[in-house]
């Protein structure tokens, strides 16, 4: 079931499911619009992502303080998530030019992936045959292409 994450004030919560209680997390001045969620330590709880100054952070389960992960020259605007080498931690996507990229693990250097002319906003991503590995898409007049 998917839990709620809110940001109130400065202080992060979460409701397991939408339905239970609030919980109170860590608390940060980073913007809710500057958080993203993913599986970036071995814990099996998601953790919230941020950039600052092309540093990649990450705080455990939302419930500690930044820890550093890799850092690239991306604004959080640029940078997209998914799981691309089936090793269980969320790895993070950028398309370069016309070439698609990503870090496994937020920790490594790039690694190619395919290429597109598409526009990254026009990319959505998304297990959709059901391997293990984030597929891209995009929709182009009323037909889906890969």
């Amino acid at each position: 079931k998917t839990d709620i994450f809110v940001k109130h004030d400065n202080r992060w919560k979460f409701s397991s499911g939408g339905s239970e209680s609030w919980e109170n997390l860590t608390t940060s001045n980073t913007p809710l619009d500057h958080l993203r969620f993913g599986y970036f330590d071995d814990d099996d709880v998601i953790d919230v992502f941020t950039e600052s100054d092309g540093q990649w952070l990450y705080s455990s389960g939302g419930r500690t303080s930044w820890i550093n992960l890799g850092s690239s020259g991306y604004d959080i605007e640029d940078l997209r998530f998914g799981g691309f080498d089936r090793n269980g931690f969320t790895d993070v996507f950028v398309k370069s030019g016309s070439q698609w990229k990503y870090s496994a693990g937020g920790l490594s250097d790039w690694i190619p992936l395919g290429t597109s002319g598409r526009d990254l906003n026009d990319l959505r991503f998304g297990d959709f045959n059901g391997d293990g590995i984030t597929d891209i898409f995009t929709v182009a007049s009323d037909h889906f292409n890969d």
